[in-house]
C-alpha cells in the first residue's frame, strides 16, 4: 500500500491526480506493478503488467463491462486494488477491482448521483476514502465517499462557490486539506479547502496572476508547497504557483526553455525533483528539474526517440525509474527509462496496442 509522507506524487493524476488525462497525484509509489491507458475506441481502457526492470507484459483481458465511451481519465487507488476510469458517456465514471495477477475484476455499482457529464479527470485522496471527478456541465466537480471494498458511497455536497466552467483536471494535496481544479473558464484554476469528514470548505482566493486561458490539467507538488496548471492556447502554456495552507502564493517564473505549444498534462516526479509536461508541439514531452523554492530548472535533453504525437497523459513509475505517457498516434503509448540524468532508453512497445488515441495514463 502507498502511504503519504509529505514528500511526493499524482494525479492523474502520480497516483492521486488524473487528467486530460492528467494531473499529478500527491504521494510516492512504493511499487509499480501495472499501467493503464484511457483511450478512444472500444474497449476505452487498456492495462498491462509493468516493471521498471522488465517493461511491459502481455495485455490484461478487457473488463467484463466496458466503459461506455472514450476513456478520458484513469487512476489507480493508492492500495493498488481499484482502477477508476472517467469517460464521455453515462455513467461517466466506472470503477473496477484490480489485481496485478489477474487485471480487471468486478465493476462496482454506479454512484447513486452520477457526475453531470463527461469526466475529464479523477483522483483518490490519500486514504482511498474519497474519489473526485472533474467533469463537463455544472457543478463541474464531484466528490464521493469511497471504499476499496464496497465502492461508491454518498456524494459530498457541492462547494458553495462553483467553478466557472468545465472541469478538466483535479488534484488533492498530500495532507488531504485542499482540492484544486483546472477549468475552461476564467479564473481557470480553482482551489477549495477539503476535509475527509465534511467535504468541501471555502474557496481559496484566486492567484494574483491568473493563467492566460483554458487550463487542461493540474497537480500539487509532493511536498504540497506548489501547484501547477498547464494551459491549452496561450504562451507560456504553464502556470506554477507557490502553495500553502493560506492558498495561492506568488507565481513562479516561467521555464527558461519555453514549451512549444498547447499543453495537456502535468505530473511531478515521486521525489518531487522533476516536473513533466505533455504538449502538442515537438518534442511533445518537456521535463524540467523542479524545486518548490526556486521553481523550474534547465530543461532536460529530449529522449533520443521522441513520442510521435501530442502527449495527453503522463505518470512516473516507482522510484522514478520510468516515465510513461499516452498520445494521439500509434502506438498511443510511450515509456522511457528515467534517472537523474534524464531520459534513458525507450521501452519496447506493447505487443497489443491500445485501440485509439491515448487520453490518460497511470502507473499502479
Amino acid at each position: 500500500m502507498r502511504h503519504p509522507h509529505g514528500l511526493r506524487s499524482a494525479a492523474g493524476a502520480a497516483g492521486g491526480g488524473g487528467g486530460g488525462g492528467g494531473g499529478g497525484g500527491a504521494y510516492p509509489k512504493l511499487s509499480t506493478i501495472a499501467l493503464a491507458i484511457g483511450h478512444a475506441v472500444s474497449p476505452h481502457v487498456t492495462a498491462y503488467p509493468f516493471t521498471v526492470a522488465g517493461g511491459l507484459g502481455s495485455k490484461y483481458s478487457n473488463p467484463g463491462t466496458l466503459p461506455a465511451a472514450n476513456g478520458y481519465a484513469v487512476r489507480f487507488s493508492w492500495a493498488q486494488n481499484v482502477i477508476a476510469v472517467g469517460s464521455a458517456a453515462s455513467p461517466y465514471i466506472d470503477a473496477y477491482a484490480f489485481s496485478s495477477s489477474t487485471g480487471f475484476g468486478s465493476r462496482f455499482s454506479n454512484p447513486s448521483t452520477l457526475p453531470a457529464g463527461r469526466v475529464e479527470a479523477t483522483c483518490f485522496n490519500s486514504t482511498d476514502s474519497a474519489l473526485f471527478c472533474a467533469h463537463f456541465n455544472s457543478p463541474y466537480i464531484a466528490a464521493y465517499a469511497w471504499s476499496n471494498s464496497t465502492g461508491f458511497g454518498t456524494k459530498y455536497s457541492n462547494p458553495a462557490s462553483l467553478p466557472a466552467g468545465t472541469g478538466t483536471g483535479i488534484a488533492i494535496t498530500p495532507s488531504d486539506n485542499a482540492v484544486a481544479l483546472s477549468s475552461s473558464a476564467n479564473p481557470y484554476i480553482h482551489a477549495y479547502a477539503w476535509s475527509n469528514s465534511t467535504g468541501f470548505g471555502s474557496k481559496f482566493s484566486d492567484p494574483a496572476t491568473l493563467p492566460p486561458d483554458n487550463c487542461q490539467s493540474i497537480a500539487f507538488s509532493g511536498s504540497g508547497g506548489a501547484v501547477m496548471a498547464v494551459n491549452r492556447d496561450t504562451s507560456p502554456y504553464v502556470s506554477a504557483y507557490a502553495w500553502s495552507g493560506s492558498g495561492f502564493g506568488a507565481k513562479y517564473s516561467n521555464p527558461g526553455s519555453a514549451i512549444g505549444g498547447s499543453s495537456f498534462a502535468v505530473a511531478f516526479s515521486n521525489a518531487n525533483d522533476f516536473v513533466a509536461i505533455g504538449s502538442n508541439a515537438s518534442p511533445y514531452i518537456y521535463v524540467y528539474p523542479w524545486s518548490d523554492s526556486t521553481g523550474f530548472g534547465t530543461k532536460k535533453s529530449n529522449p533520443s526517440t521522441l513520442p510521435v504525437s501530442a502527449v495527453r497523459g503522463i505518470d512516473w513509475a516507482y522510484n522514478d525509474g520510468a516515465i510513461g505517457m499516452g498520445g494521439d498516434s500509434s502506438p498511443f503509448i510511450n515509456m522511457y527509462a528515467w534517472s537523474a540524468s534524464g531520459f534513458g532508453t525507450k521501452y519496447a512497445d506493447p505487443a497489443t496496442y491500445p485501440t485509439g488515441n491515448g487520453e490518460a495514463f497511470a502507473f499502479c
